[in-house]
């Protein structure tokens, strides 16, 4: 089932365990490749990567999970520059 396995990936992902979250939420994409809410897992990659500082593959996973699910492009919009604004704010100047 892939809502135990995207749920157990928030929980570590949040705690910190990153790298285990990243592997919960490939998992839950690999066990139902053709699910139209695929977006949720990549998200959830998406904040992994964030919460272990690896900025440029977060944005890319978040840039990925709006193009899985275009309807809900302004909201990830907003997200997403949200994002890209932390992103520029933590890269030293240089």
């Amino acid at each position: 089932m892939r809502a135990p396995t995207i749920f157990r990936g928030l929980l570590r992902a949040w705690n910190g365990g990153s790298d285990e979250a990243i592997a919960d939420f490939e998992r839950a994409m690999i066990q139902s490749p053709r699910d139209p809410f695929n977006y949720n897992a990549m998200l959830g990659i998406a904040l992994a990567y964030h919460n272990a500082e690896r900025h440029a593959e977060a944005a890319d996973w978040a840039d990925r999970a709006v193009r899985a699910f275009p309807p809900f492009f302004l909201i990830r919009m907003g997200q997403s520059s949200a994002m890209s604004v932390q992103i520029a704010w933590m890269t030293p100047a240089g």
